[in-house]
């Protein structure tokens, strides 16, 4: 299909699994892209300019400012699916603090930028889950993320099973047939 057809297919897709967000525009659904490359279910995207005191003196983005964009991504996620920070930390005294971190840069950002990023949970464990980032610029890719968040217990700093309602809602974001490891990786260029 091509353009709006495809578009409402994939908003349909995204109502199903219960995301109304139009801001799911063109995001492929467990479908070969143009490289070839099965993609991988998007359960929340959002956008984030790129502002002056992320960059450095160039005005190219400072990869420390883009850990902390993306966890305001990540922090916002979790409101979307239900669980705000806000809650769980302060109420619930649980949070999910980041084990694993894997960047790759694939091209420089600068100020002004309008960055999206896309947000995929790839695999959920008894007390963790693997997400995986993908952040363009437009169309261009620009890096991507392997993240995996620990469900720990706030005032004992221990490890913590999820509660069943987050377990069966971060589950429920998985796409059967989605890989639960894919490494992080910029899509295939053509050679020149």
């Amino acid at each position: 299909l091509a353009g709006a057809g495809r578009r409402t297919i994939h908003r349909a897709r995204a109502r199903l699994a219960g995301f109304d967000d139009p801001s799911l525009r063109g995001l492929s659904f467990g479908t070969p892209n143009n490289a070839g490359i099965t993609c991988m279910t998007v359960c929340f995207v959002t956008d984030r300019e790129l502002r002056f005191g992320d960059c450095d003196i160039s005005g190219t983005a400072y990869y420390p400012a883009y850990l902390n964009i993306l966890n305001g991504v990540v922090e916002e996620f979790w409101t979307h699916i239900g669980y705000p920070w806000h809650e769980i930390i302060w109420k619930e005294r649980w949070g999910t603090p980041t084990v694993h971190l894997s960047c790759d840069f694939s091209k420089p950002s600068f100020f002004g930028d309008r960055l999206t990023f896309r947000l995929t949970v790839l695999k959920v464990g008894k007390s963790s889950v693997r997400l995986n980032h993908t952040i363009h610029c437009g169309e261009e890719h620009r890096w991507s993320v392997e993240q995996v968040l620990a469900a720990s217990w706030l005032d004992s700093h221990t490890s913590m099973v999820w509660p069943d309602d987050v377990k069966a809602r971060l589950e429920s974001l998985i796409t059967p047939g989605d890989t639960p490891h894919r490494p992080v990786a910029a899509p295939a260029h053509p050679q020149g």
